[in-house]
């Protein structure tokens, strides 16, 4: 595994701090298109460790076989996690974050996600909901793509809409909505590790009907122990 490789997967610990120790694998091909909602062009770095480059920015699409955690079907959606590896087609395990025990990392990126994902709708605001991650990551709590960590550039109207919309009032707290998973590269190892997702399950109204039963008689009981107490 390569220096830069390293550090990527060490910048990384802030999220998988909270992994289940459960993980499976699968397989991912670039998808076609392989933005699902168009990109932007522009520049990214790192000022530790050392990274420049060009990229488009933008949410995935991938085709997937070999899904032994029978999650995902034939096709998902992601973001890019580390900006040190370019991307390719292989082997990924998957490691599901945990609810109960989101660290900071993942509290921002819940927010972020139940708050604007469902609002991408072009290239520009996918783009910008690209950099409002790897802002989160590289630069928790410090949301300026102009200092800091990481840093962006000569996006036409991205940036924009990553500090104004996606970033500005963002909470720390767990997504109501998503169950976030991170794909980490096995073969090969130098690629780039993906965050993933799916939606949580709504309780069915069954489960909703006994939930109100066991609190009508939790306060039931409360009740008549109170008015045993007053006689």
């Amino acid at each position: 595994m390569t220096a830069p490789m390293r550090i990527a997967i060490a910048t990384m610990a802030l999220i998988l701090a909270s992994v289940s120790a459960h993980a499976s694998t699968l397989t991912l091909t670039k998808g076609d298109p392989l933005f699902s909602q168009g990109s932007q062009q522009g520049n990214i770095s790192l000022q530790s460790p050392a990274v420049s480059t060009g990229v488009k920015a933008g949410e995935f699409s991938f085709d997937v076989s070999n899904d032994l955690s029978g999650l995902f079907g034939d096709e998902l959606l992601g973001f890019c996690i580390d900006v040190t590896n370019t991307l390719k087609n292989g082997s990924y395990t998957v490691q599901a974050i945990e609810d109960s025990s989101f660290n900071a990392v993942a509290g921002w990126l819940g927010n972020l996600f139940d708050t604007h994902y469902d609002s991408i709708s072009n290239g520009a605001q996918s783009a910008a909901f690209q950099l409002a991650i790897w802002e989160i990551i590289y630069d928790a709590g410090n949301f300026d793509l102009g200092t800091g960590n990481f840093r962006a550039s000569n996006f036409s109207t991205a940036i924009g809409i990553a500090e104004d919309t996606f970033l500005d009032g963002l909470q720390n707290q767990i997504s109501s909505q998503y169950q976030f998973y991170v794909l980490l590269p096995d073969n090969p190892t130098n690629n780039q590790a993906i965050l993933t997702w799916k939606p949580k399950p709504v309780p069915e109204p069954g489960s909703l009907a006994l939930i109100a039963l066991g609190l009508l008689l939790v306060l039931g009981l409360r009740q008549r122990r109170l008015q045993t107490r007053a006689v």
